[in-house]
């Protein structure tokens, strides 16, 4: 077996075998319930369902420095049989993560293109991004896209929605885009783990939709001191311009409006105190990438190339 084989068996492996311990730490945090506003609770539920693709993805480039650093340049060192088992595992994991992807961006393509088709250009005052009215039999208000995200908006909303409901409609979405859900929604989608194939993974995906739409709903109040009475108002009337028994749950993307129920959303948004205010975004991505730079000096490289090999050793 070549050196370069074999570290790249092992930085496999090693993605492989984190991710699977994550996954339990996953799972006990499933069924938590998480509390505090609601962009906070969108931001830790993606932080948890992400937890596993995101520790092995970084804990993999540290050992493959290390190997590729330290590792002796000699071809004659045997493997047993659990590291090309986990290797494997890992190219499945990935493998079956960018088939997902494929099929996310796919379906986000040819939606766009399919509302685009007839699509004429809106100036809106309210979203940062370009706008395209459209005429649907549906209500359809969606910011669609991962990095260049439109808005796109139905005729029937615009002529129903007076100009404050519309002004809530349009802080909504902006708030979607601002985070960057759709984004987010990709990531979670195809994350390689095999949380993907268990059944809690709907649900996270459905408490993290939930809390994302709630975010969005509280960024309401930026379009005045009322906007989330206005948007409740906005929701009941898109909700009413939906033909009977017609849902658009598969939009591959951010929505104001799929069909579903909106008495938990409308009463949230009436309720006397308001929505919650939204917490300032935090700096952990920051700490991680500086724990990451310390990680990566010679000595600690050198340290945890010995501490993998040990464990390597120790396999069957």
């Amino acid at each position: 077996m070549t050196v370069e084989l074999r570290i790249l068996m092992v930085t496999l492996a090693v993605f492989a075998g984190v991710s699977l311990l994550t996954t339990g730490i996953v799972l006990l945090l499933a069924g938590r319930e998480s509390a505090g506003p609601a962009a906070l609770r969108a931001r830790r539920l993606s932080a948890v369902r992400l937890l596993p693709a995101a520790a092995a993805a970084a804990i993999g480039i540290i050992v493959l420095t290390s190997f590729a650093e330290f590792e002796p340049r000699w071809e004659g060192e045997e493997v047993g049989v659990a590291l090309p088992m986990l290797a494997a595992f890992a190219i499945l994991l990935i493998g079956s993560s960018f088939w997902r992807g494929l099929q996310l961006v796919r379906a986000t393509y040819q939606t766009t293109r399919a509302w685009l088709a007839a699509a004429e250009p809106v100036e809106l005052a309210g979203t940062a991004v370009p706008a395209f009215v459209v005429d649907t039999e549906f209500p359809v208000v969606s910011a669609i896209g991962f990095f260049r995200p439109k808005l796109i908006i139905a005729r029937k909303v615009l002529d129903s929605c007076n100009d404050e409901e519309l002004g809530a409609i349009l802080a909504h979405e902006q708030g979607h885009i601002d985070r960057g859900d759709n984004l987010r929604r990709l990531l979670i989608g195809m994350a390689p783990d095999v949380i993907t194939w268990l059944p809690v993974s709907a649900r996270l995906l459905a408490d993290w939709r939930q809390a994302a739409e709630d975010a969005a709903d509280d960024d309401a109040v930026k379009s005045g001191a009322d906007g989330h009475l206005r948007l409740a108002q906005a929701l009941v009337k898109v909700a009413r311009l939906a033909p009977v028994s017609r849902s658009q749950s598969a939009i591959p993307a951010s929505a104001l409006y799929r069909g579903e129920s909106l008495d938990r959303r409308v009463r949230r948004l009436t309720d006397a105190g308001g929505p919650a205010a939204t917490p300032p975004q935090r700096t952990w991505p920051v700490r991680l990438i500086a724990v990451l730079l310390v990680a990566g000096s010679l000595t600690v490289l050198e340290n945890i190339h010995g501490v993998v090999e040990n464990l390597i050793h120790r396999l069957p």
